[in-house]
């Protein structure tokens, strides 16, 4: 191709039969295929730059760059012709061969000798190889290589495969080889000489590990610079040279262009002949010299004169040793640590070169004993030493013997200024506790003075007190000692009884007590202190502004490695609790998680119970609404909250709905809206529960799986689906509260067809005005729990109920379907299926059915409240044990139960156990001889009071206890005596409490008069073998009427037998009211159980079962039957 290249009408197949030649050039300056330069078409000069995306191929003729860019994407085949850089740049990305190649059947290459030539001979030529370069030339190269830059990233390797070709790479005048890779490298010649082939200059800057590996000899001519990178080579037979003419060879030359430098001890980049810190060991040079220490050696340092550590004393005397020997030893020591805080003093005796005696030693007006503690010692030679960094330290002793004496002491030689001054005793000649303290400390001198306790500051033995004065310019510096260099630093304190901190220590005064119990120091004392590193601290008071003897102690406990000491940190084991609120708590205060469960204390919801950890999953709390909103703030925040509000109470009689807005991680609010053709100005405080749960589906260990989230509604009474997020075993217990409150309107939502799956739910506002709603957000708990009983540790019970616009029970409590009067007065309303989750005292319901088409809620009333008393509805009891709430909390609880429906034909018994102030369980067990297992629900009524005397209306009511093994089977009785006689024959109630004998058995009563009645406990007919002791619950109360919490009472008489009779109940046409019954008689003496059906709200039917285990009759005589009904 001569000229410009535009286009091939078909594919380039074989470019190596294209050649380029003369002023040629590719237009887009890129050639996507191999390249060839050969001699068909002559040279080929370069006139822009260009890059071949593959190989290039010279073969012969010339190929000029002509200060141009030649970019080779693959390899440089070089077998023929000549490569002029001339100015420009060669980049080759893959390997530069000057080399000939031939290719077997395979397509293996093999390679000879080249009989081209590379010509650099301008500054500016630059040949940058990523690969390997070979050169093979069979031709000398002598004025070739006479300038610019060969940089190699891979191996570099000269061949002489014929022996006239030993001077292929002779190079000469500035031409530079430069070694840049980032691996090993390796070099080899295969005819390395200085008259032959041979760099004339060889730079390394190749930093790997590995750096440059020379394979056979080397031969530089005129610079070798490795730039202090790793290189290895055959030392015989390779030629260097002094480039710097300092006389030391090149390879030998940390620094081979600097003749003031040729070594760098230390690696830092600086030469020994400007670097003050040869070796990098931390001391100068000089230091060094002056201390003994060789500043070429980083490990020989070390200084001889001074010593200084930590140890650990007692009261009793323990020998220490130095780390080193001295001549004439002083020595300091520490203030004491604070492990005891019981006033100490520290004494030594027995100092020789190698070591010196320590123990405690408390005032003698104390006990003597002291717990273990730390303190610091630093021994230093007796005499002046002056430090390369301008410090000077002068240790010496004297003689003191008066107390509260001070006696001057002159330094060996005054110093320029004020010195840190340290004290201590260095003998122990008298048997009293002594201190020594300072004051008037000068340049030439100071004094001191021995303390004793204050009651006995008469006198005492001389002893030996040892100094040591300190200057440092700086206020600090470094020492080179043994175990390295250490750094200290000098300071002054102003302190008094307070610990005051210093880096991660802290220092107090502490006074004695021998005199009086006073030891506040008010006046602060002036304190030198000497520190090593942050928590080796020597200090002295060297003021006397307050009089009394004293010490000083230190306080080196962090805990919790935050800087601040424990005596200072209101935090010791920054747990995110206080010390204040670890030790209200009970918690440990250095102890970062105190029940050892995992969770620091301060995010542990319960720190001291191991089983609770995190904050509860929901918050279950109660509150007063009217119809303001109300701000409830969560006790901790609650990620994806759902808020389920409760049924809300009747203290109003006007309707109305629940409605929140606002719900956040932290609260919400929340108010009772009147229907809106009322004047929603709810002035009664209607009380309201609420729980409060994350979003989720969750499944516990006991199999109760729970799901909580949200869904959007609109419109009125038009029932849309919704699906869970995951599929329930059967249909749960749903409860919904809107969680919004973008429409003004009041509104409510029902819900029906709840499955497995899914359920429907549709908002409705008042009658009237049932025209649309806007979008709302609806919160939901579904529920489906085996046994009933959801979760926590609240007594808790999952219900389903039938209730009307009449009171229905529900528990201890009442619902009732409340309509509002905005289209018609009417307010009946039939029957709906309500799901109930009772918690505690506090109800939660949701419509499940939406039978009544008419707007309606829900209401309760709560149990009466004036007495100790409580009765309630269970519904949904078979032979599985189910946890009744109840919403009072009792000392003394009694709790009677019966009758029992008589929805399966199975006779059994009714059982409670677990009585607690605020539970108990009941089940219903067929008798011993059945199976056991109750397919049916069946409904039981039960009644709980406070054990002793009290009152309902006018009605006097008592109850106990007793615990009894005796049998009716065997024909024993207790006899019962009221503890305040009735005027009349009462209704007694009699229950088993407790759960000691597996077999089944029941209560029966027999003789009840006005002043007591007979009690026995009953198993089934065939058995005559004893039971284990039970208790069993009696409730005594007036036949009659009463009133009570605005519900009408009656205790009345009546009669059945083992064929079901009609009763009437007294009139409680407001409500659907509660029944208790109990046979008061044993007339027919074979085991039997009284049961109920065709509950009404005017009659019910009761009949007297038998079991069937000695016969199958069960024909039984008429008992009387005393009925407790209430509305």
């Amino acid at each position: 191709v001569i000229g410009e290249l535009t286009a091939t009408t078909t594919p380039i197949i074989n470019s190596e039969l294209l050649s380029l030649s003369g002023t040629a050039f590719i237009s887009q300056g890129n050639w996507n295929y191999d390249l060839v330069v050969d001699g068909y078409s002559g040279s080929w000069t370069l006139q822009q730059d260009q890059v071949i995306a593959q190989s290039l191929y010279l073969k012969s003729s010339t190929l000029d760059l002509n200060g141009h860019t030649l970019t080779v994407k693959g390899n440089l085949i070089h077998s023929g012709g000549t490569l002029n850089v001339n100015g420009g740049s060669l980049v080759v990305e893959g390997d530069y061969r000057i080399q000939s190649i031939s290719t077997d059947a395979e397509g293996n290459p093999t390679y000879d000798s080249s009989a081209g030539y590379l010509t650099m001979t301008n500054p500016a030529d630059h040949v940058l190889v990523y690969g390997d370069f070979v050169m093979d030339s069979m031709h000398s190269h002598n004025s070739c290589l006479t300038a610019g830059v060969l940089e190699v990233k891979g191996n570099f390797a000269q061949k002489g495969t014929y022996s006239y070709t030993t001077t292929n790479f002779h190079t000469s005048g500035t031409h530079r080889v430069l070694l840049s890779g980032t691996t090993s490298q390796t070099v080899s010649f295969d005819t390395p000489s200085s008259g032959s082939s041979h760099s004339n200059v060889l730079e390394i800057t190749n930093s790997s590990a590995g750096g440059g590996v020379f394979k056979t000899k080397v031969a530089v001519n005129a610079l070798f610079n490795h730039h202090r990178n790793k290189f290895t080579f055959d030392v015989t037979g390779s030629t260097f040279v002094d480039y710097d003419g300092d006389t030391i060879l090149d390879h030998l030359d940390a620094f081979p262009m600097d003749a003031s430098e040729w070594a760098d001890t230390d690696h830092d980049g600086i030469g020994d002949n400007s670097d003050s810190d040869i070796d990098g060991d931390g001391v100068s040079n000089d230091e060094e010299i002056a201390m003994g220490t060789d500043p070429y050696d980083p490990a020989d340092v070390v200084l001889s004169w001074l010593d200084y550590g930590q140890i650990a004393i007692t009261t009793a005397l323990k020998t220490f040793t130095f780390h080193h020997t001295f001549v004439d030893p002083v020595v300091i020591i520490s203030p004491v640590d604070n492990a005891d805080e019981e006033p100490v003093v520290f004494r030594i005796k027995n100092i020789t070169p190698n070591s010196f005696d320590i123990r405690l030693q408390e005032w003698t007006y104390q006990d003597g004993a002291h717990a273990t503690e730390t303190v610091s010692y630093l021994v230093v030679e007796r005499g002046r030493h002056q430090l390369p960094d301008g410090s000077i330290w002068e240790a010496g002793t004297f003689d003191r013997s008066d107390t509260g004496a001070f006696v001057s002491t002159s330094f060996t030689q005054a110093f320029d200024v004020t010195p840190t001054l340290l004290l201590s005793a260095q003998t122990m000649n008298g048997w009293q506790p002594v201190t020594v303290r300072a004051k008037n400390v000068g340049p030439a001198g100071f004094e001191s003075a021995l303390y004793e306790e204050e009651g006995l500051m008469d006198g005492h033995n001389s002893e030996g007190v040892g100094y040591l004065a300190i200057h440092q310019p700086n206020g600090g510096g470094t020492l080179p000692l043994a175990d390295g260099v250490t750094s200290y630093t000098l300071s002054q304190l102003a302190v008094n009884h307070n610990f005051t901190q210093i880096s991660h220590a802290a220092i107090r005064v502490e006074e004695e007590q021998s005199h009086d119990s006073e030891t506040n120091h008010y006046n602060p004392e002036t304190v030198d202190v000497l520190m090593f590193g942050s928590s080796v601290v020597f200090a002295q008071d060297i003021s006397t502004f307050g009089g009394d003897p004293c010490t000083l102690r230190l306080s080196l406990l962090d805990s919790d490695h935050d800087g601040l000491v424990d005596v200072i940190d209101t935090d010791d084991d920054n747990d995110g609790l206080s010390d204040a609120e670890e030790e209200a708590l009970g918690t440990n205060p250095l102890l970062v998680d105190s029940d050892g469960d995992g969770v620091d204390d301060g995010s542990d919801f319960n720190p001291l119970d191991p089983s609770i950890n995190a904050a509860p999953a929901e918050y279950i709390a109660s509150t007063a609404i009217d119809h303001t909103w109300q701000q409830v703030e969560l006790p901790d925040p609650i990620s994806q909250p759902v808020v389920i509000a409760g049924v809300p109470s009747y203290h109003g009689a006007d309707p109305g709905v629940v409605r929140l807005q606002n719900v956040s991680d932290n609260g919400f609010e929340i108010r009772f809206q009147e229907w809106d053709y009322l004047d929603d100005k709810h002035w009664a405080p209607e009380d309201i529960a609420y729980l409060v749960k994350s979003v989720g589906h969750t499944t516990d260990a006991n199999g109760v799986s729970t799901e909580v989230g949200t869904i959007t509604l609109n419109g009125t009474g038009n029932f849309k689906p919704f699906a869970f997020t995951e599929t329930f075993s059967k249909a749960p217990y749903l409860l919904l509260t809107m969680q919004t409150a973008n429409g003004y309107q009041a509104a409510t939502v029902r819900a029906r067809e709840i499955t497995a799956t899914g359920f429907k739910a549709a908002l409705f506002e008042q009658q009237s005005l049932m025209d649309g709603h806007g979008s709302e957000t609806i919160g939901y708990l579904a529920i489906d729990a085996p046994n009933a009983v959801w979760m926590g540790e609240t007594p808790n019970q999952l219900q389903k109920i039938t209730a009307s616009s009449l009171f229905s029970p529900v528990l201890s409590s009442l619902i009732k379907v409340e309509e509002e009067r905005s289209g018609d007065t009417e307010t009946d309303h039939i029957d709906e299926t309500i799901n109930v989750l009772a918690i505690g005292d506090k109800i939660f319901a949701q419509d499940i059915s939406s039978a009544g088409a008419d707007p309606c809620a829900l209401r309760y009333k709560a149990p009466e409240q004036s007495a100790s008393i409580e009765w309630g509805t269970i519904n949904s009891v078979d032979h599985n044990w189910s946890t009744i709430p109840l919403t009072k909390s009792y000392n003394n609880p009694v709790v009677v139960v019966g009758p029992v429906s008589n929805n399966g034909a199975d006779p059994g018994v009714i059982r409670t156990r677990n009585v607690t102030s605020n539970s108990f369980e009941v089940a219903y067990h067929e008798w011993n001889y059945l199976d056991g297992h109750h397919g049916a629900l069946e409904t039981i009524y039960y009644l709980v009071a406070e054990a002793g005397t009290q009152t309902l209306g006018s009605l006097t009511l008592q109850a106990g206890t007793l615990n009894t093994t005796k049998l009716l089977n065997a024909s024993e009785w207790e006899n019962i005596t009221f503890p305040n006689a009735y005027g009349a024959e009462p209704a007694v109630f009699a229950s088993v409490m407790s759960y000691a004998g597996a077999e089944k058995v029941t209560a029966r009563t027999h003789h009840v008069t006005a002043g007591g009645f007979k009690v026995t406990m009953q198993e089934q007919e065939s058995k005559n073998d004893g039971h284990a002791s039970e208790m069993i619950g009696w409730v005594a109360i007036d036949k009659g009427t009463a009133t009570v919490n605005g519900r009408s009472l009656h205790v009345v008489d009546t009669q059945t037998t083992d064929t079901a009779t009609a009763t009437t109940l007294p009139s409680t046409a407001r409500r659907t009211p509660f029944i208790l019954g109990a046979m008061q008689t044993t007339i027919g003496g074979d085991p039997s159980v009284l049961r109920s059906q065709n509950f009404g709200k005017t009659s019910v039917d009761l009949k007297i079962q038998e079991e069937k285990s000695a016969d199958a009759e069960t024909t039984h005589a008429a008992e009387d039957i005393s009925l407790m009904v209430v509305e």
